[in-house]
C-alpha cells in the first residue's frame, strides 16, 4: 500500500511540474525611443505613447497602402512595436 501512495506522489509531481519553455512563447515587446524629425514606420498593432505632456507627432497615413509614417515634432515619445 505504501509503495502505490508513493508511486500515485510521483507521477503527480512529476504531472505537476513546470514547463521548460517549449511549449510556451513569451516574446518581448519591443521598445523604441523616438528622435526629434526622425520618420518611424509604424504598423498595425504598434503602440505610440508619448512620454511627455508637451508632445506633438506628426501622423502620415498612404491612402494606397497601409503605411503610416509617424515623426516626433516636440517632446518626448515611445513605439512599442507588436510582436
Amino acid at each position: 500500500m505504501r509503495s502505490i501512495f508513493t508511486v500515485l506522489t510521483l507521477i503527480l509531481l512529476v504531472g505537476c511540474g513546470g514547463s521548460s519553455g517549449s511549449s510556451t512563447s513569451t516574446s518581448q515587446a519591443i521598445v523604441v525611443d523616438m528622435q526629434l524629425d526622425k520618420s518611424y514606420s509604424v504598423y498595425e498593432g504598434d503602440r505610440l505613447e508619448k512620454t511627455s505632456p508637451n508632445t506633438e507627432i506628426s501622423i502620415k497615413k498612404e491612402t494606397q497602402s497601409d503605411t503610416t509614417t509617424v515623426v516626433l515634432l516636440k517632446g518626448s515619445s515611445t513605439i512599442t512595436r507588436a510582436n
